[in-house]
């Protein structure tokens, strides 16, 4: 989720200074691989050695935790956009204010060190039930694994990461759409809150049949495309997307690559918009509006090619004056969890310590849709200084 309150590690060196939203430091954690047994793929429970020592502590705050569900006030949450369902605890669990991408919501404990986080996304890589279980038991950021079910549309993991107690549920859905719940909570709580936390899980469903996947099949459509020939030097291959996707994700990118290799054949048709020369007209987006969602989704698509997996954002900075709009960001996993660089194709400038955390992108506002005209990741100087130059634009749209 957009914006979402998220530990941060700290800046490389050379990484241009910005504010964070909701971010803290965090130095980045050793991934810890889990020896699992060969896991039989049907409905099964799987028990791993744990790689820690068990705590066998008394129940902490154990007058704050209803052993019986059916004596708590329950309620429903829905997904408007994914359908995702979901029953939970009202005296247990707080619903915090909404993402701007309506991709899900997040939970915190009340009186109680409890977190819950529900959302979907599109999973532009199909992959299935069993290639995310090897990539949750290999680096998929665990400490330890307690518990494994599996079928062939659900999976159901717990385990220990970064010293909580953690329950993952995921539902793969046939329109290649995964509906994910994350509840994590201090192991020291102890058994207090299992049959809760099980009805919970056992609510997890999908309520929406039928999606559009006309467009979500034309959306991999493009980004598998553009992949191909993002880094082609033949101009052919940047007329044919442009010739099947005039006004696609990637459009400002294709004509400012097929412009670098033939000056003037990329360029769009002449325009009249303009970036304002008013410092007054560039301000933030707010939160939850329209234009800064329509601005994020269109910043994601070059940004999660590049980095060959989805990705949202934690903004440092965006400023826009309606046509123009600059973001400068941390990009994470779509569940909140910090990227790891180490399994995207900058993996090596990462280990070499190359390259900032951060990714830029400069996007401009043609026929009401927002498009990138340029982005860089993990720049280690003021990138923006240069397409200052490159497109005429003010010094307003980069800095308060």
């Amino acid at each position: 989720m957009d914006d979402a309150t998220v530990r941060i590690r700290p800046a490389r060196q050379g990484r241009p200074e910005g504010k964070q939203e909701d971010a803290t430091p965090r130095t980045r954690s050793l991934r810890v691989r889990i020896l699992l047994a060969p896991i039989l793929f049907c409905a099964v429970t799987v028990s791993a050695l744990v790689m820690m020592e068990a705590r066998a502590a008394p129940t902490r705050d154990a007058e704050l935790v209803e052993s019986d569900p059916d004596a708590l006030a329950w309620t429903t949450y829905q997904n408007a956009r994914f359908g995702t369902v979901v029953e939970y605890p009202a005296t247990l669990l707080r619903m915090l204010p909404p993402p701007e991408n309506d991709d899900g919501r997040s939970f915190e404990g009340i009186g109680q060190d409890v977190h819950m986080l529900v959302f979907a996304f599109h999973d532009v890589f199909d992959s299935d039930v069993r290639a995310r279980l090897t990539e949750l038991t290999g680096s998929g950021g665990f400490d330890s694994i307690l518990q494994i079910e599996a079928s062939e549309m659900r999976l159901f993991l717990r385990g220990m990461r970064d010293g909580r107690m953690v329950r993952l549920t995921e539902i793969h859905a046939p329109d290649d759409i995964v509906h994910t719940l994350d509840i994590s909570h201090d192991p020291e709580i102890g058994d207090g809150l299992d049959a809760q936390l099980a009805r919970i899980e056992q609510s997890f469903t999908v309520s929406r049949a039928e999606p559009v996947s006309t467009v979500i099949d034309t959306q991999e459509t493009e980004l598998v495309f553009w992949q191909s020939i993002s880094d082609s030097t033949d101009p052919a291959d940047f007329r044919a997307y442009l010739a099947q996707w005039p006004e696609g994700a990637f459009a400002m990118l294709a004509r400012n690559r097929l412009d670098r290799l033939e000056p003037g054949a990329g360029r769009a048709p002449a325009t009249d918009i303009a970036p304002s020369r008013d410092p007054g007209a560039y301000r933030e987006p707010p939160r939850g509006s329209p234009e800064r969602a329509a601005i994020m989704d269109a910043a994601r698509g070059p940004v999660s090619a590049d980095l060959g997996q989805p990705v949202i954002f934690v903004v440092d900075h965006l400023r826009s004056d309606g046509n123009f709009a600059y973001l400068q960001a941390v990009p994470h996993q779509p569940g909140g969890a910090p990227l790891d660089w180490m399994t995207t194709p900058f993996a090596r400038d990462w280990q070499g310590d190359f390259m900032s955390d951060i990714v830029m992108v400069l996007l401009r506002r043609s026929d009401g849709r927002w498009q990138v005209i340029d982005h860089v990741v993990g720049p280690t100087d003021v990138h923006w200084v240069s397409w200052m130059e490159d497109y005429g634009l003010p010094p307003a749209l980069f800095s308060d």
